[in-house]
C-alpha cells in the first residue's frame, strides 16, 4: 500500500467542488489508488541502457 497525502491545496479544491458526484468519483479514485489499485494506467518506459 502507498501513503498519500493530503496536501492544503488539495483540500482548499476539493471543498471548492460543487459537484458531490464528482467528490465521490475524486475520493473513490483516490482510496483505489491509496490501497494499491492504480487502474489502467501505463508504466513510463524505461530508457535503453537504465536499470530495472
Amino acid at each position: 500500500m502507498i501513503t498519500i497525502k493530503e496536501t492544503e491545496t488539495y483540500r482548499k479544491w476539493e471543498q471548492k467542488l460543487k459537484d458531490p458526484r464528482a467528490k465521490a468519483t475524486i475520493a473513490a479514485r483516490v482510496f483505489r489508488l491509496a490501497n494499491g489499485l492504480p487502474g489502467d494506467v501505463a508504466l513510463p518506459q524505461l530508457e535503453k541502457g537504465s536499470v530495472s
